[in-house]
């Protein structure tokens, strides 16, 4: 299966990253990990690895839960996409709210949750430690010229603390949630009108530096989806059209070319052979 293109920084945060990845978490925004690793659901992949979130076998909770600090962030514990009652916290039957994994591992119309809970002015978040960093570390979200990043403090008792840029959440992965009309995405992706204007959106958002926009009004990613694979089918269909295309007419005359005589070096008549032949048994005639 491929891989789904979801924001998955923006969902599961710094335990994403290269950096502070480990597949045995079964809880993304604690960094809680198994004692052991866990085999994924899927009867071809073995041990749990990050292509099986990507795959959507497994995925993280998006439910919002609060903190001791008063600020929110997502559950994030570790479940089967495809189980009946998805996050062991948080069931299907009571919370929506992870209904969109399994919407797009589908490939069915799905929108992204609503609000994302620590993109907020403030919003922090202590951990025990963090990757190489055996010590009491605050994550937060700022602005890193003019985009939005975790990055994190290390709470030294000395005043030597320092503050760490985490990771920049790439443009694209805002761009799902920016301000716009709420429009059926079903609807959105018939009317090639709106697909065109879709296209210019994703060109211009992805070359912005998003400046002064907030990002808690959340857009389906499918149609994100299906305007992205519309442009490059378009551009891939465009260059073989170049290439087949035929060479323009010349406006020019058509020039001619004079016919010229081709003087054969072939003797006429009667073959070399037959003449020698004459010849020898003439003389022969001629001598007897």
């Amino acid at each position: 299966m491929p891989e789904h293109n979801l924001p998955w920084l923006r969902l599961y945060g710094v335990g994403w990253l290269p950096s502070h990845w480990d597949s045995r978490t079964k809880a993304i925004w604690t960094f809680s990990l198994d004692q052991e690793g866990h085999h994924c659901p899927h009867p071809k992949c073995g041990c749990i690895k990050k292509s099986c979130f990507t795959n959507l076998h497994v995925a993280f909770c998006s439910v919002p839960v609060q903190m001791e600090n008063g600020f929110w962030r997502f559950c994030g514990c570790r479940f089967q996409v495809e189980s009946p009652k998805g996050c062991a916290i948080h069931h299907y039957t009571k919370y929506e709210d992870n209904r969109f994994f399994q919407r797009a591992k589908k490939g069915q119309t799905y929108e992204l949750p609503k609000l994302f809970p620590h993109e907020v002015p403030g919003w922090e978040m202590a951990v025990s430690s963090l990757g190489d960093i055996r010590a009491p570390v605050t994550i937060f979200m700022n602005t890193i010229e003019d985009r939005l990043g975790f990055s994190c403090v290390v709470n030294f008792t000395s005043p030597k603390a320092y503050v760490e840029e985490l990771a920049r959440i790439p443009p694209w992965e805002m761009l799902l949630t920016k301000d716009r009309d709420d429009v059926s995405a079903g609807e959105e992706a018939k009317k090639p009108k709106e697909e065109n204007e879709l296209e210019k959106k994703m060109k211009d958002l992805i070359l912005d530096e998003n400046r002064g926009v907030h990002f808690n009004n959340a857009a389906p990613h499918s149609v994100y989806n299906a305007v992205k694979t519309e442009y490059k089918t378009k551009e891939k269909w465009a260059r073989k059209d170049a290439k087949a295309a035929p060479p323009p007419a010349s406006t020019e005359p058509p020039t001619t070319t004079p016919k010229t005589t081709k003087t054969s070096t072939k003797k006429k008549g009667k073959g070399a052979k037959d003449v020698f032949r004459g010849r020898f048994f003439g003389k022969r005639a001629a001598g007897d």
